[in-house]
């Protein structure tokens, strides 16, 4: 039987001819290229906290792991940043770790409670091997942790934006910012009819409230709406994009860093611009803008020279009568994506970023009404983004989640009150899941707590005087819960609702303070709450009670304990071990403040002992040697009484330790202090034995 040639037995002898040889050699060395090209690329393995992530501490350090080194000297404040939308740009110290495979950004500053948090790296990083990142750069979001509320709010405050009782501003929104870096966020309110800004500068004293409005208010364009904080010119200040709707304007307006604004840039965009979001559209590190046009039915993005100022950029299309907008990875490729929402045509639109200020047309999903805003989150806790919107003369609200790819299932709908119009996402009772704030003109602001599984049910309402327009969670009083402020547009009026619930809360902060040496046992401070009579606070050091009496002006309010201190760790030998070094308690909740010797490696947690459980709050890694400042809280907030204390161990093993009691001004009502002095066993309760430390902790 004849064989056919080449197959079988033997190979044909036959030679090929020179092309053949040519073509061969080519693929061959395309093979070759490509896969050197494949293996050439600096890549994020792995991100903490993770995208998309519900509860990251709000001390956290934010590390990116790589496939390889890193070049550290491409590692700069410009091609690795981030932003928190309210604490602002996330100044701090780079580290890198496992052979550079892993950076880290530690942020000079904890993070605002509840708030989302971008992250950039720019298309500037370099391999240590001289490979680069891709041009497109990499960035990821997440949500930080609030303290847990139980959705008990009380009314603060309401305060008017306009300037005189008969002129009317128009209060459409806003953003709460920290403007003046001083660690608390303030409030800048956007008015459709006087064109400008008002910002309410926080009073700093965490009674929650704020300063009357800055003058002169900062000008904008012609009837603004929409507006989203950002760093465009990366100096570290708060900067803001806003859109006018009726001149179909952008305008940037730089921060000064003091509350004030620089002179607003206005860049052309679609007409009647109805929605803004801000992200890196082109892996440069700098951040773009992008803005729909509702009678156009398009996009325009705004491209930064990474001096803040910015020039148009591809228009997107695919609509009628897009309006609602906002940037998420909706396929987890560490791009970030626009979604937008189109009004006319009631559907939702994702558009996949390409990372070079392109755009493909991803898909189309009905929306259940005509939307008018939508918002991202992870309502469901799956690990991708969800999209959650309000739908306005449809008179409802919907929820579509995300699969990750990209694509979006059908929409759950939700009766609202009448012609809802903005619609947000925040952690209200600090259970780790989003709940849902939906905001109507011809209603109330309505409160929708999540199941976890990205179900709603209505909670709680909030009656607005004239047409609930928007709502911004934010902790103004820095306690680390969320609290609402709700705006009316129509009576121009400002409502803070604040949280008052019982929860804990873990700050972290490292510095220079080697003076600091080892604790002698454990200490634990206690702050139970006596009925009626006050409150102690009680000191215990190597198992011995230590106690000073706290009266209070409002014997039946609890107050509030902040409770900080230093310790030494250079000398600590735990041996696979642990200490409790602080613990606090409030009726049936307590929280343990541990150091733990995890291989080798101290991390200080605090737990919290809710609901018959235990909840780890958060953790930091100790230094190696010198000390690090550890603080809990424990609060049940009112408006009528807020207490703070701190507590400190001593470089010759004192306990120290100071309370004070607040009226709801911030005054101290009375002030009590405790000391242990060197060598000293014991000390009467109440009595003064040191000076060290201000009234503010």
């Amino acid at each position: 039987m004849k064989r056919a040639p080449g197959i079988g037995g033997c190979v044909t002898s036959r030679r090929p001819s020179a092309a053949r040889w040519r073509a061969a050699t080519l693929l061959i060395v395309g093979a070759l290229l490509g896969a050197s090209s494949a293996r050439a690329q600096l890549s994020v393995i792995a991100t903490s906290p993770a995208a998309h992530a519900l509860d990251a501490r709000r001390g956290s350090a934010i590390e990116v792991e790589f496939d390889r080194p890193v070049d550290r000297a491409s590692v700069t404040r410009d091609s690795f940043w981030a932003f928190g939308r309210w604490s602002g740009a996330a100044e701090g110290a780079l580290a890198f770790r496992d052979d550079d495979r892993v950076m880290t950004l530690m942020p000079e500053r904890p993070f605002s409670a509840g708030e989302t948090v971008m992250v950039i790296l720019s298309n500037a990083l370099r391999g240590a091997d001289g490979s680069s990142i891709r041009s497109a750069g990499y960035s990821f979001q997440f949500w930080t942790r609030s303290r847990g509320s139980g959705f008990d709010f009380v009314e603060l405050e309401r305060f008017s934006t306009r300037s005189s009782p008969s002129v009317t501003s128009r209060a459409y929104g806003g953003f709460g910012s920290d403007l003046d870096g001083d660690g608390f966020l303030d409030l800048t309110i956007v008015n459709e009819d006087t064109d400008d800004l008002r910002t309410f500068l926080n009073r700093g004293d965490r009674s929650g409230r704020f300063f009357d409005f800055l003058e002169p208010p900062a000008v904008v364009g012609n009837v603004p709406s929409p507006s989203e904080p950002s760093d465009f010119d990366r100096d570290g200040n708060v900067d803001v994009a806003v859109a006018n709707t009726q001149d179909n304007t952008v305008s940037i307006l730089l921060g000064n860093g003091d509350g004030t604004f620089g002179p607003a840039q206005h860049v052309v965009v679609g007409t009647e611009p109805r929605g803004i979001t801000v992200l890196d559209a082109d892996g440069d590190g700098d951040v773009d803008i992008a803005a729909t046009a509702f009678l156009d039915s398009g996009v325009t993005l705004l491209l930064n020279d990474g001096s803040g100022r910015f020039t148009a950029g591809q228009s997107l299309s695919a609509g009628i009568g897009e309006r609602a907008l906002a940037a998420g990875d909706m396929n987890d490729d560490g791009i970030l994506d626009l979604v937008v929402g189109v009004l006319v045509s009631q559907e939702i639109h994702v558009y996949l970023g390409n990372g070079d200020g392109s755009y493909n047309f991803a898909g189309r999903t009905a929306s259940g009404g005509e939307t008018w805003m939508l918002v991202l989150g992870d309502v469901d806790g799956d690990g991708d983004e969800d999209v959650v919107v309000v739908n306005s003369s449809s008179d409802n609200g919907a929820v579509l989640l995300g699969n990750g790819r990209g694509g979006l299932g059908a929409a759950r709908t939700t009766v609202t009150d009448p012609f809802p119009l903005a619609t947000d996402l925040a952690d209200l009772d600090g259970d780790g899941d989003l709940d849902w704030i939906t905001s109507s003109f011809f209603g109330d602001w309505m409160v929708f707590e999540n199941d976890g599984s990205g179900s709603f049910s209505l909670l709680e309402s909030f009656p607005a005087p004239l047409a609930a327009s928007c709502s911004i969670p934010m902790d103004f009083n820095g306690d680390g819960a969320l609290d609402l402020v709700l705006i009316d547009e129509l009576e121009d009026e400002v409502v803070l609702m604040a949280s008052r619930g019982v929860g804990f809360s873990a700050s972290f902060e490292s510095g220079d303070t080697s003076e600091w040496a080892r604790a002698r046992g454990a200490l634990s401070v206690v702050t139970p709450g006596l009925a009626g009579t006050g409150h102690a606070l009680e000191v215990i050091v190597d198992g011995t009670k230590k106690s000073s009496f706290v009266e209070s002006k409002y014997p039946t309010k609890e107050p509030s304990w902040r409770v900080s201190f230093e310790i030494g760790v250079g000398a600590l030998d735990l041996a696979g071990g642990e200490v409790e070094i602080m613990r606090m308690s409030g009726g049936r909740r307590q929280a343990y403040l541990m150091i733990e010797d995890r291989n080798g490696t101290l991390e200080a947690h605090l737990f919290a002992r809710e609901n018959g459980g235990f909840r780890d709050v958060g953790s930091v890694r100790l230094p190696a040697a010198g000390s690090v400042r550890l603080g809990v809280e424990w609060a049940s907030a009112s408006a009528s009484s807020v207490a703070d204390g701190r507590a400190a161990l001593s470089k010759d093993g004192r306990v120290r330790a100071e309370a004070n009691d607040l009226d709801n001004h911030g005054r101290v009502i009375k002030k009590v202090r405790l000391g242990l002095p060197g060598g000293s066993r014991g000390a009467t309760p109440g009595t003064v034995l040191f000076d060290e430390y201000s009234s503010r902790p």
